[in-house]
């Protein structure tokens, strides 16, 4: 089993492993909303689908303009932190 180890200007983030999924993806996103002036939005967030076609969303992490993020695959269970996901 495949899992994504995700870090953020070398930090680890997270962990999404393959084990209970038919599907594990992570996407980075910018939205920017003409109406509002302020900033551009951009986050990492990772996610999973289930044999049930369910999608589990894990937590989002804010980025910013300069931050590094790199996603290393690895085999499931070489690391112990692994985040909790919300099914949604």
């Amino acid at each position: 089993m495949a899992a994504f180890e995700i870090s953020i200007n070398g930090q680890r983030f997270c962990m999404v492993e393959s084990g209970n999924f038919t599907c594990i993806s992570t996407q980075i996103t910018w939205i920017k909303i003409p109406e509002i002036k302020e900033k551009a939005f951009i986050s990492v967030s990772p996610r999973g689908v289930t044999q049930a076609d369910k999608v589990v969303h894990f937590p989002v992490q804010e980025l910013e303009i300069g931050d590094e993020v790199t996603i290393r695959i690895t085999a499931s269970g070489e690391t112990s932190t692994v985040l909790a996901a919300v099914e949604g």
